[in-house]
Order: structure tokens, then C-alpha cells, then sequence
């Protein structure tokens, strides 16, 4: 099974309010089950009572040659220290820490996927072997071999403060974890051995007087919002949770609010909250209007300790929809079927009533559409709930507000040639509330002509044009006939697929009349793999469809990057025109710009912009023209690099003396390859990153001319906080701007 578990990137919990949030609680390690068993070794097994039972090592483990000894030597509320000590047989091991809340949550989740009411203790340590050999999710095991340990490998101590791998930016005070630990019989952790769960709970911190923390909601009739308010001077800050109330009752009648608590300091990060300035979560639109919902909430000391005497929640359930409101309305049709419908592409307009908020439909084929139609009601319901998680999509702009009309075109693609096809669709009023299923007319795509690009009508044309180092800027012209353009870049191939391209563009490649009989060098046949029934079965994966069933116009520019600095790159493209006729293969090339460089290599900006989706953004860095790389990333309070760059301590507004280490270790870490990211470009995007966690932006700009050695400008840091505001670190540190000299490491 490829049991991919969730990450511990969590970074708000209104990004999992729609999830499975089921967990177990343990008997308390000094006060052992009845199921309590000691091997010959003298370890102590426990395994908890609950429908996803695990079975745990208490306090350490004394393995064998085929497994891992565990021997916890410190714990603290905020830290663990243990010593890992492989067997004579073992020659590299993968370990992971995972709060036990958490990872119960992940074996529930996969419960319910699999259908099942319970797990079995041999099924719940399948599932936690599974987890930690998942080495390139953010919650797999870390690998370490003897090669990399070298002789401190047979005894080696980890302490988690030093540990950039766990996923967990801190550790919180009296909670539960696990230490799993994969032995391996091989460097490359393919051939495994014994498998070690072992189990220890962090210290109680001392709790800065009693703090205390009020929710309000305020429901609406799709969706709610609420707003953590401190009770006391006592509360710096809260862990929230926010999910429907049949979920949480599951959970808390079951394992109680003890492991709830845990799972809400991992599935979160903690807001920020004073009395002049409450927490006020946007608006979080849900789908069943009936269901009633919660909102939990533990309040934080002003050192950032969860205070659980403090646990609070608040149930609600939305205003009732009005008897009267109104069902939502909406139509499609067809314009002129010659020019609408092509061989693969079609267009329609949409048209939307005054009460519709939006429509969501798929493609089918005729046969498909009216079997649905004709099905029962609870196979249509099916359909309906298929169509709204997994189809298109027409939504009505802000612009346009309830009571106005709305019209849209629309396009399908990538539909087969010569085949009759019907959309169906339902609509969705501003209630939430589905229509029944409806059915457009029936359409038919043209056959596909592939062997007479003389005869293609369509007029077209595609420039390329340098926009950066690392980046061209397409764009394209062409007129009323044209239905559909495709292009690529040609050489050279970017990456190399391993696909056997011809060596270069020439005039031999234009055509390829018999693409049957030919021996497959045309271009014609480069763009299309005839051998296979689906005639738009590419073999260029990476090829983009612009689709442009539309008036005589111009397809907006679209940028392409990672390509290197002054190269010259070829592009083929080709056009299917209204009546289904393939035009001839064209070439354009396009160079990107030299790379340059010099000796004042500097990072200009540091600033934001809004992401795809809403409640995201990006950080955009910007060099100037003497930098030839920059390393830059930027680090959230959840990411697995929070510890490593000391974020927590960041956040608390530690003294400006911590100045000079912050910009000293930054440097280090955003050097190393297995940390930093690099670009050749003099722009550089890290994101979509969720909104509301203060951000760590860091860049390093490198300069010299071409063949010298690097120059290395000043670091640029700056921090982001939970309303967006961007700064400097000295701004936010409030020290005197200065520059620290930093030494370099080289990898």
C-alpha cells in the first residue's frame, strides 16, 4: 500500500476544517494496561485501548543485532534528547518523531479510507513502518547510514532542538510522542529489520498565571467566521480548531479532550492575540448547511505554554435558509456549430440566472450523458456530487452580485474527433443549494484531418522574445478559423525526456505526408504519436494547449522559465483550425539573456504578492544586474527549517544582541544545497505560502564577472508578520542597519 501520511506542515487549522480529525487516547505510561507485556530483554510494552491500538516501548529500548537500541537521556517541555545504538547487523536506519495525537489522527483517516471500523495492532505498525520509510515526505524517516555518521554511527545522541527533519518547529510541554525507528540491513534502507516504536511524553512547563481565551462565532447562512479573544493580560496567544460538531463529539466521546488538546498544538500553529488586538478568523464557507460546528480554542501563556485547565468551545449552527429562497437557474448553448466545434475543442455560453451563484458540469460523451440522465435518483445524486467535487467550474465574479444575469464562454478540450458529445450540469444558488441534473444539447466534434496541412484555414502566428536570464515570454496572433494552438520548445529539449528527437529543425522535418508508411521523422509526427489510437497521445509531456476558439485576437504572453543564461532556444508550433484540419509545423527561437555579473552584487527588494488561491501569497525576491546567483528561501514557524533558523526564538523579539548569529547562521544554512534554493534569474517566487504565520525571508546575492571568483553581497533578511506587513529584521529587531560580516561557507 503507498500510504502517503500527512505532513506536519500544518500551518492553520482552516485548512483541514473539512478533515477527519479522529484520535486515540493512551493509558498513562506510569499506569500501564492490562495488555502490558516485558520481552527477554527487559523492555516494557504497552498497547492502548482504542479502535486504532498501538504498541509502544515505554521510556527506551534494548534491541537486538537486527534492530535499534533507544535510550532517552533527557527530556524537557520544550526538548528530548536520545541516544540511537544499531545492531551488529545494521548498517543504516531511518527515524521520525511524530506526536502520538497526530499519528493517531493519520491512522484513523486511513481507517475510514479503507472502510474499516477498526485496526489491528499488527495493522497500526504496518501503517507506522510505512510512514517512516515514506523518506520524501515531509513526515518520513531521516536516513542515516554508517557512512554518514562514521564512527559516531554504533552510539550517536540526537537532540530534537538541532533537528531540522521532524516537521515540528517547537516541541509543546506535557505531550505525548513517539520515536520510530526503521532498522535497515543495507546503505540504501531497501532491506529492512526490526522496527522500534518507543514512546515518552515532554515535561510540564511552569504556566504563567491562568490564562483564558473567549470565542465568538458568527455564523452566516453558507459559512462562518470567529474571534479569539483573551480573557486576561495571562493570554499571549491561543491554539484553535475549527470542525463540524459530529466529528469532534466522535472524537472527545472516544479518546477524550486530553488528546484533542495534543492534536490541536501539531495541526496548528498559535495565533497571536492581546486584549487590544483579538484574533478574527475570515470567513470559512462549508457545505452542509444543516450540520452544526465548533470552534475549540487553548490559551498560551505569554511564553507560548498551552494552558489546558483553559480549554474552551463554542457550538453553533448557521442561520436557516428562508423557505422562499430562491433555486438557482442556468443554461448553455451552442452558437454557430462550423466554427464552435472543432475536432478536440468545442466553445458554449453559459448562461447564469439572477438567484445562480455558480456551475459546475463535465464532458461527457452522449451515451454516457443519457444513461446518467436515465438513472435513479440516487445514482443522479452520485453524479451531482461527482460533477460538484471533481468538475469544471463557473464561478460569478464579485462584479457580479445576485439579481443580475451573468453570460461566459467556455471551452472543453482535449475531446476525441468525430464523436458526439453533451454536457452535464448543475447549478448552485447563493444558498449552497444544488439544482437537479440537467443535459445540454448534443454536439459533435469534427474528424481530425492530420495528413493536409494545405487546406487549414487558420491564420497564426507565435513570437518569442527574452524576458530574463532564465526566462522567454511567448506570445501569439492569430485569427477567427483558429481553434486550437499548440507549442513546445524544441531544442534544446528542457529536461531531456529521453525521447529520440530529431537532432535539429530543418525544412526536412516541416511535413510528413504518410506518417503510417514514413519513418516517423516528420515534424507532423513529433507533435503526434500516430502509433497510438488516441491521436493526441503526445510524446512532449511538457507541451502547453492554448486553447482559442475566440474572435480574431491575441492569446495573452505567457512566460517560460528555467531555461540558462544566454542560450538560443527553438520553438514548434502548430494550429487545428474550426474545421478540424491540422496546419503546418512552424519554428520561432527565442534567446534568453547573458548572464553578466559583476562586483555589487545586491538583493533590491524583498515584497509579497497574492497567490492563485485565496489566503495564500508568495515572497518575490529581486537582484540587480551584477548578481549571477542568488540563494534565497523563506521559512514559515511550521516549516521542518523553523528550528534550524531559530524561528520561535524570532518570533518571541529576543534581544538585538541575537543580531549578528541570526545573519551569520542564515548565511550558512541558505548555502547549503540541502536547505537554500538558487537561481541564475534576478527574480526568485517562493510560494503559494498559507497566510496569517509570520515568514523568514531570506536571500544572498553572489556576483563576478564570468570565470572569477564569487562575490558575496550582504544578506538580505526580512520578516513578514501574521497581518502581511513586510520588514527588515533589523526593523523588527529594532537595531541600527548595519552590515555583518558573515563567513561563507563553501559545499
Amino acid at each position: 500500500m503507498n500510504l502517503k501520511f500527512k505532513s506536519l506542515l500544518l500551518s492553520s487549522m482552516a485548512a483541514v476544517a473539512g478533515m477527519m480529525m479522529v484520535s486515540c487516547e493512551t493509558k498513562e505510561p506510569d499506569n500501564p494496561s492490562d495488555g502490558t507485556d516485558v520481552d527477554q530483554n527487559g523492555n516494557t510494552f504497552v498497547t492502548t485501548e482504542c479502535i486504532t491500538p498501538i504498541r509502544y516501548c515505554e521510556g527506551g529500548y534494548v534491541g537486538t543485532e537486527t534492530g535499534v537500541s533507544v535510550i532517552i537521556t533527557q527530556k524537557a517541555s520544550d526538548n528530548v534528547k536520545f541516544i540511537l545504538e544499531p545492531g551488529s547487523d545494521i548498517n543504516s536506519y531511518l527515524v521520525q518523531i511524530y506526536p502520538m495525537a497526530f499519528m493517531y489522527n493519520t491512522l484513523l483517516e486511513e481507517m475510514h479510507l479503507q472502510g474499516k471500523e477498526s485496526f489491528t495492532v499488527d495493522e497500526t505498525t504496518s501503517l507506522l513502518a510505512s510512514a517512516v520509510r515514506l523518506t520524501e515526505e515531509t513526515s518520513g524517516g531521516e536516513l542515516f547510514t554508517r557512512e554518514s555518521l562514521g564512527e559516531d554511527f554504533g552510539s550517536y545522541e540526537f537532540d530534537f532542538k538541532s533537528l531540522d527533519w521532524t516537521g515540528m518547529a517547537s516541541m509543546t510541554a506535557g505531550t505525548d510522542f513517539l520515536i520510530v525507528v526503521q532498522a535497515c540491513f543495507d546503505d540504501a534502507a531497501s532491506r529492512y529489520g526490526d522496527l522500534v516504536i518507543c514512546h515518552f511524553k515532554s515535561s510540564d512547563a511552569e504556566i504563567t498565571g491562568e490564562p483564558s481565551v473567549s470565542i465568538t462565532a458568527s455564523p452566516g447562512l453558507t459559512s462562518y467566521s470567529f474571534t479569539l479573544t483573551p480573557g486576561n493580560e495571562a493570554c499571549a496567544s491561543a491554539y484553535y480548531l475549527s470542525v463540524d460538531t459530529p466529528q469532534l463529539d466522535e472524537y472527545i466521546d472516544a479518546y477524550g479532550e486530553d488528546m484533542l488538546m495534543q492534536y490541536m498544538l501539531y495541526a496548528g500553529a498559535p495565533v497571536e492575540i492581546s486584549t487590544s488586538a483579538p484574533y478574527s478568523h475570515p470567513s470559512i464557507s462549508v457545505t452542509d448547511l444543516e450540520a452544526t460546528y465548533a470552534v475549540c480554542a487553548i490559551p498560551c501563556d505569554p511564553a507560548g505554554n498551552p494552558y489546558f485547565a483553559g480549554f474552551v468551545r463554542r457550538d453553533f449552527s448557521l442561520q436557516e435558509i428562508p423557505d422562499d429562497a430562491a433555486p438557482a437557474t442556468a443554461t448553455v448553448s451552442f452558437g454557430d456549430m462550423t466554427k464552435d466545434v472543432a475536432a478536440t475543442v468545442a466553445k458554449f455560453t453559459w448562461k447564469l440566472g439572477t438567484d445562480c451563484k455558480d456551475v459546475y458540469y463535465n464532458v461527457y460523451t452522449k451515451e454516457e450523458a443519457k444513461s446518467y440522465m436515465n438513472a435513479s435518483d440516487e445514482e443522479k445524486q452520485s453524479v451531482i456530487n461527482k460533477i460538484a467535487l471533481e468538475g469544471f467550474s463557473v464561478p460569478r465574479p464579485s462584479s457580479s452580485q445576485q439579481g443580475s444575469e451573468y453570460e461566459l464562454l467556455d471551452l472543453a478540450s482535449e475531446l476525441t474527433p468525430d464523436t458526439e458529445y453533451a454536457l452535464l450540469f448543475v447549478g448552485r444558488n447563493f444558498y449552497n443549494q444544488f439544482t437537479e441534473l440537467d443535459m445540454s444539447d448534443v454536439f459533435k466534434t469534427d474528424p481530425l484531418v492530420r495528413d493536409r496541412p494545405e487546406d487549414c484555414i487558420a491564420h497564426y502566428e507565435m513570437k518569442v522574445e527574452t524576458y530574463s536570464r532564465t526566462a522567454l515570454v511567448l506570445s501569439f496572433t492569430y485569427d477567427e478559423n483558429t481553434a486550437l494552438i499548440m507549442h513546445r520548445n524544441a531544442f534544446p529539449v528542457i529536461p531531456d525526456n529521453g525521447y529520440n528527437f530529431p537532432k535539429e529543425i530543418s525544412e526536412t522535418y516541416r511535413y510528413d505526408r504518410d506518417p503510417e508508411a514514413g519513418d516517423g521523422e516528420g515534424w507532423l509526427y513529433w507533435f503526434l504519436d500516430f502509433r497510438h489510437d488516441d491521436p493526441y497521445h503526445t510524446r512532449w509531456p511538457d507541451m502547453i494547449q492554448a486553447l482559442t476558439i475566440q474572435p480574431s485576437s491575441a492569446l495573452g504572453p505567457i512566460r517560460v522559465s528555467g531555461y540558462d543564461s544566454g542560450q538560443t532556444y527553438d520553438f514548434a508550433y502548430i494550429a487545428e483550425d474550426i474545421n478540424g484540419v491540422l496546419g503546418p509545423v512552424k519554428t520561432v527561437s527565442g534567446t534568453t539573456m547573458s548572464m553578466g555579473g559583476g562586483n555589487n552584487p545586491v538583493v533590491t527588494s524583498v515584497t509579497t504578492t497574492d497567490g492563485i488561491d485565496e489566503g495564500q501569497f508568495n515572497v518575490v525576491f529581486n537582484a540587480n544586474e551584477d548578481t549571477r546567483e542568488m540563494r534565497y528561501m523563506a521559512i514559515q514557524q511550521s516549516s521542518s527549517h523553523a528550528g534550524s533558523m531559530y524561528l520561535e526564538r524570532l518570533i518571541n523579539r529576543p534581544s538585538a544582541s541575537d543580531y549578528d548569529m541570526y545573519m551569520s547562521d542564515w548565511a550558512t544554512y541558505i548555502m547549503n544545497p540541502d536547505s537554500g534554493l538558487s537561481t541564475t534569474g534576478l527574480e526568485a517566487i517562493v510560494g503559494p505560502l498559507p497566510k496569517g504565520n509570520f515568514t523568514l525571508a531570506v536571500a544572498l546575492p553572489i556576483g563576478g564577472a564570468e570565470g572569477a571568483d564569487p562575490v558575496y553581497g550582504d544578506l538580505a533578511a526580512y520578516v513578514i508578520d501574521e497581518e502581511g506587513n513586510v520588514m527588515t529584521v533589523e526593523e523588527y529587531l529594532g537595531v541600527q542597519t548595519r552590515t555583518v560580516r558573515i563567513t561563507i561557507p563553501r559545499y
